[in-house]
C-alpha cells in the first residue's frame, strides 16, 4: 500500500493477557512487546487498534520514543483511553 491511497479504517482488537499472566522468559516478553511495536508500526492511516489500558504507559511511550524514525518521517498516532471499557485505543492519524 502506499502512502496516499484510502482505505477504509479497520479496527483490531488484541485479546487481553491472561490474568496474572507473566512471561515466562525474556524471549517471551521480547514477543510480546515487539507484536504491540509492530502492530502500531504496520498501521494504516485510520486504522485503530484497542490494547488492555493495563498497556497505556507502555503504548504511549511506544510512540514517543521508539517510533522517533516514523514520527519524523511523518507518521502521527493518537491514543483514547477508555476506564469503563479497560481499554486503550490507538489511531493513526498521518
Amino acid at each position: 500500500m502506499r502512502q496516499g491511497d484510502t482505505i477504509a479504517a479497520q479496527v483490531r482488537v488484541l485479546p487481553p493477557p491472561p490474568i496474572n499472566h507473566k512471561p515466562q522468559s525474556k524471549m517471551e516478553a521480547l514477543v510480546v512487546s515487539e507484536n504491540i511495536i509492530g502492530s502500531i508500526r504496520e498501521m494504516c492511516i485510520g486504522d485503530e487498534i484497542e490494547f488492555p489500558l493495563s498497556k497505556a504507559p507502555y503504548i504511549r511511550n511506544v510512540i514517543a520514543m521508539r517510533l522517533m524514525p516514523e514520527r519524523k518521517a511523518g507518521c502521527r498516532w493518537s491514543t483514547a483511553t477508555s476506564v469503563e471499557d479497560g481499554t486503550i485505543i490507538v489511531k493513526r492519524t498521518a
